[in-house]
Formats: structure tokens, C-alpha cells, sequence
């Protein structure tokens, strides 16, 4: 077994005492980047500003920050979380079929 590392330990430490520690919240990770893709979606990413996402996701600018340094790296993020569903879309409809032509429509309406 491997000993668990720094980021680990923090997020295990915060959970002892009953909430995970500063930039270890995924609920928190994932209410930022919610924020971010409406404001994304509404005004774009370069008219979209920090204060912007803070608003919408409801969070203080420190916290925006204890999670991500700038806006390109949420949305970074956010490209990575929209890559993973795409991708567990697609992999759940080719696990699920035995016929081709059904597995070619269904991958089609998961990427549209």
C-alpha cells in the first residue's frame, strides 16, 4: 500500500474535523465551476471576469481562489469536467450495445 500524499492528509485532516479541508471541498470545486459555465455560457470567456463566477456560484473571491488561481485554470477545469462526461457518455453507450448500427446512432446523439 502507498502512503497518501500532502493533499491527501489535508483532505482526510479536514474530514476529521467534520468538513474537508481549504480547496479540498468537491461539492465547493463543483458549485465554482457551475457558476463559471453559466457566466461562460452568458458573456463568454474573455468578457467574463472573476467577480463574475463569484456571483453566480455564490462563493466570496478569496474561496474562488483557494480553489483556482485565474480564470483560464477554471476554465481548464471545466473543459476537463465537460471532457470526462463526454467521454463516460460515450464509453456507457458502446458498453450497453452489441449492435453496430444502434451503437453508431446512439455515439452520434451523445456527441450532438
Amino acid at each position: 500500500m502507498t502512503e497518501p500524499d500532502k493533499d491527501q492528509c489535508d483532505l482526510l485532516d479536514g474530514l476529521r474535523r467534520g468538513r474537508p479541508a481549504a480547496g479540498q471541498d468537491p461539492v465547493k470545486r463543483s458549485q465554482i465551476i457551475e457558476g463559471a459555465r453559466r457566466v461562460f455560457i452568458d458573456k463568454g470567456f474573455e468578457a467574463a471576469s472573476m467577480n463574475d463566477i463569484t456571483r453566480e456560484a455564490g462563493v466570496s473571491k478569496g474561496t474562488i481562489y483557494v480553489y483556482f488561481a485565474n480564470k483560464e485554470e477554471l476554465f481548464e477545469a471545466l473543459i476537463e469536467e465537460e471532457r470526462g462526461t463526454i467521454f463516460k457518455n460515450m464509453y456507457d453507450v458502446l458498453e450497453r450495445t452489441d449492435h453496430i448500427r444502434g451503437t453508431l446512432v446512439r455515439f452520434g446523439m451523445v456527441l450532438s
